[in-house]
């Protein structure tokens, strides 16, 4: 828009690539409005849906199902409580008055209900959640036309992510009975847990994604907080490693199962974000683009350590600065660290660092507990009762800065945000 209130905050594309389904909301608000446009002309068609929030469109022959709210009364969709988030189906060139109700749960106002369909659109996911984790799921077969639900779980204890399916057998990724995730699968006649199979048992490292490409898993795990990527079968038998090119992070590394390529990002503390294409028959990555920043990124290192909090846990740290740098006390530090949430401090890149780095500065960012770098265990350390650790395990961090002469008292800086 000419005052830039409005923003573009959803793409999809359909099965041939020929519509794109997008979304824009205005002023910052959660609100969003879906509309669709020919690819081919580079005109929007008709459609134009409203009191939409959190939801995607998931495309299904000539429409896409999606969730929204009823209608706010009298100007209340600023402060009016969102209640009776339901499942529709918008089939193109009819109005929105008229989409189908697919599914909805008037007993439960309160519980979010959101859509997504298999890729080979023969297949309906419905997730529920109650807040910000845990999810229910059920499945519906709509070749037909029908949207009987199977029952995967109706609880909202676990995470369940669906990746895929090869007909009728679905591939899930889950933290259930498995804190540091796991991949199973099961027969859509028999989906509940019961009957699961694991296919990526739950490791010591958690296990941060699993796409199927090409018949094969491409797997992302997390250990010491920094990425690993694997290739396995679709048994699950290990078949080789990406070679990432330091210690950092990865993402994206996943496709359409008919793909023989795939992108993925790599970045860390000194190394802005890369794309690679990576070759899954061939196990090869090219690169692709970067951002083109005048830095010599090669003169900088960045090491990981692990240092005792108050308790004797041992907390991985970061640190990045320049080669050839004297632990002297006399450099100027920033020390970072989170600790919330459920959320991961991954190695990333950040411009704003890179001035601290150029003059001679450390940056060091401390995986503190309450986050997910170790899976739910690391999270729980962190939460209620033990919130405690979390302020623990940063004092601890800055005193090994200190005794091991990396920085001073003096010299030493700290940053926190939005963990409360």
């Amino acid at each position: 828009s000419g005052d830039g209130t409005i923003a573009l905050s959803g793409t999809y594309f359909n099965m041939n690539g020929n519509l794109l389904g997008y979304a824009k909301s205005e002023g910052g608000s959660d609100w969003k409005e879906f509309y669709v446009r020919d690819i081919t002309t580079g005109k929007d068609l008709e459609e134009h849906l409203k009191w939409i929030k959190f939801s995607s469109m998931s495309w299904a022959g000539d429409g896409f199902y999606y969730s929204r709210y009823p209608e706010p009364k009298g100007g209340g969709e600023l402060d009016d409580t969102n209640e009776n988030s339901w499942v529709y189906y918008h089939k193109l060139g009819t109005d929105q008055s008229s989409d189908r109700l697919i599914y909805s749960d008037p007993e439960n106002p309160r519980i979010s209900n959101y859509a997504s369909t298999s890729e080979d659109e023969n297949y309906l996911y419905l997730y529920r959640s109650k807040g910000t984790h845990g999810t229910a799921l059920s499945i519906a077969n709509v070749i037909e036309g029908k949207h009987t639900f199977q029952t995967v779980i109706d609880h909202y204890e676990n995470e369940l992510n669906i990746i895929g399916n090869i007909g009728q057998t679905f591939y899930l990724h889950t933290n259930y009975n498995a804190p540091n995730w796991k991949l199973v699968k099961f027969n859509f006649d028999h989906p509940d847990p019961a009957h699961w199979v694991d296919v990526i048992s739950e490791s010591n490292n958690p296990l941060n994604s699993v796409s199927i490409v090409n018949k094969k898993l491409l797997v992302k795990y997390s250990q010491d907080v920094s990425s690993r990527l694997y290739v396995y079968s679709l048994r699950g038998e290990f078949e080789t490693e990406v070679n990432l090119p330091t210690i950092g992070t990865a993402y994206g590394f996943g496709g359409e199962q008919k793909d023989t390529e795939v992108f993925y990002t790599f970045t860390s503390f000194a190394y802005p974000p890369t794309i690679f294409r990576y070759n899954v028959q061939t196990n090869t990555s090219a690169f692709y683009r970067q951002a083109k920043i005048e830095i010599d990124f090669s003169q900088y290192v960045t090491r990981q350590i692990f240092y005792p909090s108050k308790d004797g846990t041992k907390i991985p740290m970061f640190i990045t600065h320049k080669k050839g740098l004297v632990y002297d006390g006399t450099a100027p530090t920033l020390l970072y660290a989170y600790g919330g949430f459920n959320i991961s401090i991954n190695p990333s890149f950040r411009i704003s660092q890179m001035i601290l780095l150029e003059s001679g500065g450390i940056y060091a960012s401390a995986n503190i507990r309450g986050g997910s770098e170790y899976g739910e265990t690391w999270h729980e350390g962190g939460m209620l009762s033990n919130k405690q650790n979390v302020f623990d395990d940063f004092i601890s961090a800055a005193d090994y800065l200190v005794a091991n002469k990396i920085t001073s008292r003096e010299k030493l800086a700290i940053l926190g945000y939005s963990n409360g």
